[in-house]
Parts: structure tokens; C-alpha cells; sequence
């Protein structure tokens, strides 16, 4: 069984934690405190194309495989 990501995977992965080190990580604190919902992380996490990834292309989704969604929430906390 090969454990090795893809490179399909591996550019999801830098492209997730860019993201998260740049994004998230950066207002999670505020939108605690504050109480906020982050919708601008939200439309860029759209922007990104990693919103609907579970669904299927033929329902509207991303279509994305079960590592790349596991590689995603690694980063992003889904």
C-alpha cells in the first residue's frame, strides 16, 4: 500500500496551510473573543474551491477524494 500523497494532494496541502498559517490562524483568536462569525475566511475558503468539497461534482461539489478532504481539515479545523 503506498502512503506517498500525490502531487494532486501535496498541492492541496501547501495551498491549506498557506491559507490557515495566513488566515485562520491569524483572526481565530479575535473571532473568539468577539463572538463573531468569519465570513470573509468563509468566501475565501470558497474562492479556494474547499467549500462543498464532500459533494460529488455532479451535485454541485468540489469531488475531491478522502485524503485531500483529510489533508484540508488537517489545516483548516473542518
Amino acid at each position: 500500500m503506498d502512503f506517498q500523497l500525490s502531487d494532486e494532494q501535496r498541492a492541496i496541502r501547501r495551498v491549506a496551510r498557506e491559507f490557515a498559517d495566513g488566515e485562520t490562524g491569524r483572526w481565530a483568536g479575535e473571532l473568539d473573543r468577539e463572538g463573531r462569525f468569519p465570513y470573509e475566511i468563509v468566501a475565501k475558503l470558497g474562492e479556494l474551491r474547499f467549500m462543498g468539497m464532500h459533494f460529488d461534482w455532479d451535485y454541485g461539489g468540489e469531488g475531491t477524494d478522502e485524503v485531500q478532504q483529510l489533508v484540508i481539515a488537517r489545516y483548516l479545523g473542518c
